[in-house]
């Protein structure tokens, strides 16, 4: 991903995918707390997203949180 090698994602085939998935949780949910606590947005609500980048970086570095649990500084956004 960071070196820019990513296939699209058709999202409202995986929305899909997860509905029919997640269908008994879905159903114990509105069961639990409602018919309203499940609801599905209409299809012209989703957006494209895209994320420009100027360079990619040469050579990806690991960050190890358990070692360096901090850190400090420029997060370059152009």
């Amino acid at each position: 991903m960071l070196k820019n090698h990513v296939e699209p994602v058709d999202l409202a085939e995986k929305r899909d995918e997860l509905v029919i998935k997640c269908k008994a949780e879905l159903a114990e949910i509105s069961q639990r707390f409602g018919q309203q606590a499940v609801e599905f947005l209409p299809e012209e609500s989703s957006v494209d997203i895209h994320f420009p980048v100027d360079t990619y970086p040469v050579k990806i570095k690991s960050f190890n949180f358990d070692k360096n649990p901090e850190v400090s500084g420029v997060l370059h956004w152009r």
